[in-house]
């Protein structure tokens, strides 16, 4: 956890926030709702305003800004008391209604009057020890205009779609491989890049995710910037909303103000963490475009990057799903699908089954009718992404492994996808899949599902449906002696299904049926157009020791359930061609 979680525990300013009363060019024009829980500590609350962050407001200060290092957090009654006199705080004992601001009242941290700025707003218990607690409001004061939108075209001209299956932090060095494609593909320099973290619980969990040095992971908003970027924050989450009539609105997502912003930028960048809260926050009940991801696609077709990773990857799909693991999924053979309208303001989703298949719209920045799926082998997801490709609909389903990217771009009229990075992409293709019916009282069956596995400088085409081996990599000779492990696992994680195949595919073996620990057996097929491909380049992780980098086109994978007079004998002598 974060230094700062908590925040918002004991003096909360409502939802609503910020209500206006007037011009909006006067500080004393607006007013501040606050709830306060009883606490008896609590002698009064102190209401105040900065351009700064909680986190520079609470744990530094800098000189040079009226009081040099105000930390809010450390103040004794009488230096709070000072901040009062001087008109930078305004005191008050009673929460039951809304609170204006002082005429005139300045800019707590830095003393300036208000002017056009971009403003946050707080609330503060006060004891007689000091400041208890801090709430920031779920709505910012914008009193500029909003940004001239930017009109030239970006690098090439050429816009990239940029999906990571995980485990790309902004502070592992080793990661740096893919920001660095982001910067140049962003047109070099130092290109501003917008930062989504939308995919959080609430704003104070965005605000702390964005500004809060992490003594081991730093801030997202001081690592962007070594990495080479202007990070340009976007207060979007979860709870920057209201109800009008009812319906679920999110100020941040629709003001012309945030998405002005968003144009002035040559990327975008989203967060990992949860692909339901980015898709409830960037799309509107009714799955329309909010004017945020409009702007996002400004960027785009500007010549820009969007890049994701893993929930910020997912939600790229113009249909969402997720929380299902494949011991379940497998076993229930269903989705349940959802609106956009129903995914919970707060919390997660909840299946009717727990840790069943879920769906529902996404942002569709990649082509229509693709799924992804993220963290994919390592949390062996191959299970679930077929059961979901059969309820989506779905023409293709990309699983990106962790430390793996996929950008995409249109070259010559052709849509097509690199994969860069450490590990593989799966592309599963149902065009000629036959499914059984789904239903928590059938098994779930597949036939016939095409497989193909790509790793670093492997190319896909999606209008030709079409794999381009990377150049660097040679034909597999098959061994007709080669011995397979005792345990092969492919739906289990830990890159199972990596090694299952790459194991039967450098066998001289042509079908290879394992007993997987969910209940299903899984059968691997070489047809007649099968082939594969391996470099000389090893994977760097633990999981895939004495594996190399490896390209597998056309792979047929079919799914039952498991048949417990399995005869391994007579079986193995199938498998061989003997019977």
């Amino acid at each position: 956890m974060r230094v700062g979680d908590a925040v918002t525990s004991r003096n909360r300013i409502t939802d609503h926030g910020i209500s206006w009363n007037g011009t909006g060019k006067l500080i004393e024009s607006y007013s501040v709702d606050l709830t306060s829980k009883a606490d008896d500590r609590i002698i009064g609350t102190i209401i105040f305003y900065s351009e700064k962050d909680i986190y520079t407001l609470t744990e530094k200060g800098h000189a040079g800004y009226g009081k040099s290092d105000l930390m809010l957090k450390h103040l004794t009654m009488k230096e709070i008391f000072t901040l009062i006199g001087e008109n930078r705080a305004k005191f008050v004992d009673d929460c039951s209604e809304q609170v204006a601001f002082n005429q005139g009242q300045k800019d707590i941290y830095s003393a300036k009057s208000f002017c056009e700025g971009v403003y946050y707003v707080y609330g503060a218990a006060v004891s007689a020890s000091g400041i208890l607690d801090i709430a920031t409001a779920q709505k910012m004061i914008i009193t500029e205009p909003v940004p001239k939108s930017e009109t030239d075209r970006i690098g090439d001209g050429i816009g990239t779609i940029m999906p990571a299956g995980g485990n790309t932090s902004s502070s592992d060095p080793n990661s740096a491989w893919f920001y660095e494609y982001i910067r140049i593909a962003s047109g070099g320099g130092t290109p501003r890049i917008a930062m989504f973290s939308s995919s959080r619980e609430t704003l104070s969990a965005v605000i702390n995710h964005y500004y809060y040095k992490d003594p081991e992971l730093g801030s997202l908003e001081d690592n962007f910037r070594v990495l080479g970027f202007e990070p340009v924050f976007i207060p979007l989450s979860i709870d920057t909303q209201d109800h009008p009539e009812g319906e679920y609105h999110n100020y941040v997502a629709e003001s012309d103000y945030w998405a002005g912003v968003v144009k002035t930028c040559a990327a975008v960048y989203l967060q990992g963490g949860d692909q339901s809260k980015h898709a409830k926050t960037l799309l509107r009940g009714n799955g329309e475009d909010t004017l945020l991801l409009r702007a996002i696609r400004y960027v785009y077709d500007r010549g820009g990057v969007v890049a994701g990773t893993s929930a910020g990857m997912h939600v790229m799909s113009d249909c969402v799903f997720g929380y299902g693991i494949p011991a379940v999924v497998l076993e229930t053979n269903s989705t349940e699908e959802f609106t956009i309208k129903e995914i919970p303001a707060s919390n997660e989703m909840t299946p009717t089954v727990p840790n069943n298949n879920i769906m529902h719209s996404g942002a569709a920045l990649l082509p229509l009718n693709v799924l992804t799926d993220t963290h994919f082998d390592d949390r062996g997801r191959l299970g679930r992404l077929i059961v979901a490709l059969r309820d989506t609909g779905a023409r293709i389903g990309i699983g990106a492994d962790e430390g793996t990217a996929f950008p995409v771009r249109v070259i010559d009229g052709e849509m097509i996808g690199e994969v860069i990075g450490n590990h593989g992409i799966f592309i599963v293709d149902p065009v000629k899949a036959t499914y059984s019916a789904g239903g928590m009282d059938l098994d779930f069956e597949v036939a016939d599902l095409l497989v193909h596995y790509l790793s670093r400088g492997d190319q896909y085409h999606f209008g030709l449906n079409k794999v381009v081996v990377s150049n660097h990599k040679v034909r597999i000779v098959e061994e007709g002696n080669y011995v397979f492990p005792d345990v092969m696992d492919p739906f289990y994680g830990d890159y199972g299904s990596t090694k299952c195949i790459q194991d039967f595919v450098k066998s001289d073996v042509r079908t290879k049926r394992i007993a997987d620990s969910t209940g299903f057996d899984v059968t691997f097929k070489k047809e007649n157009d099968f082939f594969a491909y391996v470099s000389e380049d090893p994977y760097v992780d633990s999981d895939l020791l004495n594996y190399n980098h490896m390209t597998v086109v056309n792979l047929v994978l079919s799914v039952a359930k498991h048949i417990e007079s399995f005869d391994v004998q007579s079986t193995t002598e199938v498998l061989h061609g003997k019977l």
